[in-house]
């Protein structure tokens, strides 16, 4: 299932937005410069994206989850590369958010940031990893969605760029630390956090690889946090660091995905068997790989999913409320998400998307919009979209100017000018325009007497006597011709109020209401 959402999404994350107990997801988009909103209908589907501005110069790339002003409502955090900021979106509790508060970085072109308390306060902090500065600064939160001057934590040599930061606890003292993957010199180095907000003299650890995402969980069972790192190489491998519990890890092991270029990495027990896998989204191969754990810190060979263009980024978390893991993937190119159904043997499906179309009908002119924003159905120009099954869509009728609006068909309910159907199914409705009605009336002169008759079948006006009072209505444009016929004893004299006349034809142009004589 595909989702529609900004332009060049590059990372997605979950959580539950408005609070109704369903995961939702999260967007960054670093070519629109905003983040999308998709709220989940605890199904496995979701409401068409609403997107929110990054900030200011925006670029953002990655986009992390937090209570940032303690309030209970889940926030957003972005990292925006081409403002050297991090953007903070307060959320309102009902999926929505407050406009962007940027930050100062603390460095050039951020790639990634993470959430962590790192000085022990109770407040979220954050990490952030500078690719051209060379650096990793972290932003001390005061609880109220507020971040201090960013801070120098580690500073890389020339040839090592911080791409990604992941927060964790690796050597089990209840501190925050982090680990930072680089690119140029391909490494994860950890920082040790002393819980004061400081962290410790670098520990790095090389492999071949180049990393762009890390995993911190436990993969061998042992109580002892492991590192699962996604490598953007051409053969597409994930490096996985067994952790001692020190804070050092043993020398990377590598395993093949099936797929190149690999992106990122996300950790989960995906067939339900008390073990770690692994989920990798190959930017290279357009697919995301599985790979089921051993619980010994080794993994089975790859199964690979098709997704959309250019994954860039994967999250794993039950969508649908079966219990079972399900997978979200950011396509840089096709401007998706892509969700993936966990079926709890470690396959996934793709969920369905149904297609709701428009037809404009009656010789009257107007537009169907439908509600979500942007609208993804604005017909006369765009008169179909797909949505997910069970998105409920209502779209509203719009009379141009000159016509009305008839009615509708094919809708679950109707109310005015607007139309809501429930999406278990592709659906068409249709919309009736017709032009607005304008009068002919016709006058009679004279002391004579004669009949006047229009040339339509059956004439809407024929008349006699009763010519004085006869009007008819006719659609704005319709050119109607009349026809006078004297009776036995009388002569026809003129029209007049005419657009053309020829003998007794009298010819109009029903551009506004008109009144012949």
């Amino acid at each position: 299932m595909d989702l529609a959402v900004g332009a060049s999404p590059y990372s997605v994350a979950m959580g539950d937005f408005n609070g109704d107990g369903h995961l939702d997801l999260a967007v960054a988009n670093g070519g629109s410069n905003d983040v999308s909103v998709l709220l989940g209908n605890g199904d496995g589907t979701f409401t068409p994206a609403r997107n929110f501005d990054a900030g200011l110069g925006g670029g953002p790339l990655w986009v992390a989850v937090g209570d940032f002003n303690l309030d209970r409502k889940l926030d957003l955090v972005v990292a925006n590369s081409s403002s050297d900021s991090v953007g903070v979106l307060l959320g309102n509790g009902d999926g929505t958010f407050q406009p962007a508060v940027t930050f100062p970085a603390g460095g050039t072109a951020p790639q990634s940031v993470a959430v962590g308390d790192f000085n022990g306060d109770g407040n979220p902090d954050l990490a952030v990893a500078n690719y051209y500065s060379n650096n990793v600064t972290v932003l001390l939160g005061d609880g109220r969605g507020n971040f201090g001057t960013a801070r120098v934590v580690q500073t890389f040599g020339t040839s090592m760029s911080p791409i990604c930061v992941s927060a964790g606890d690796v050597n089990g003292d209840g501190k925050a630390d982090l680990a930072v993957c680089t690119v140029g010199v391909s490494a994860v180095t950890v920082l040790l956090g002393d819980g004061r907000g400081n962290f410790g003299s670098p520990q790095t650890f090389t492999f071949a690889g180049d990393p762009e995402s890390i995993a911190i969980r436990d993969f061998n069972g042992d109580g002892k946090p492991d590192l699962a790192v996604a490598n953007d190489d051409t053969a597409g491998t994930v490096a996985v660091l067994l952790g001692s519990g020190d804070g050092n890890f043993q020398p990377a092991q590598t395993f093949q995905v099936g797929g190149s270029n690999s992106e990122s990495v996300a950790a989960g027990d995906f067939n339900r068997d008390g073990r770690l896998d692994v989920a990798v989204a190959n930017a290279g191969s357009n697919t995301v790989s599985v790979l089921l754990g051993n619980g010994n810190g080794t993994f089975q060979a790859a199964q690979v999913f098709a997704v959309g263009t250019k994954p860039e980024f994967v999250v794993a978390g039950d969508v649908n409320g079966d219990g079972i893991l399900d997978l979200a993937v950011a396509n840089l190119n096709s401007g998706t998400v892509t969700v993936l159904l966990g079926n709890g043997n470690g396959t996934f499906g793709p969920g369905s998307l149904t297609t709701l179309s428009v037809v404009l009908a009656g010789t009257g002119h107007g537009t169907v919009t439908s509600s979500e924003t942007p609208p993804q159905i604005n017909c006369g120009t765009t008169c179909s979209a797909s949505y997910s099954t069970g998105t409920v869509v209502t779209l509203t009728a719009q009379a141009a100017a000159g016509s009305t609006f008839a009615g509708w068909s094919n809708c679950d309910t109707v109310s005015n000018t607007t139309c809501t159907v429930t999406m278990n199914a592709s659906r068409s409705v249709t919309a009736t325009f017709n032009p607005q009605g304008v009068a002919l009336t016709v006058m009679k002169a004279g002391t004579g007497s004669g009949a006047v008759t229009s040339s339509e079948t059956p004439p809407k006006i024929d008349c006699e006597a009763t010519c004085g009072a006869a009007s008819a209505s006719y659609d704005s444009g319709t050119v109607v011709t009349l026809t006078a016929a004297p009776a036995s004893g009388s002569t026809f004299g003129s029209w007049s109020g005419c657009d053309t006349v020829s003998g007794s034809s009298c010819t109009v142009t029903m551009n506004a209401s008109r009144s012949v004589t």
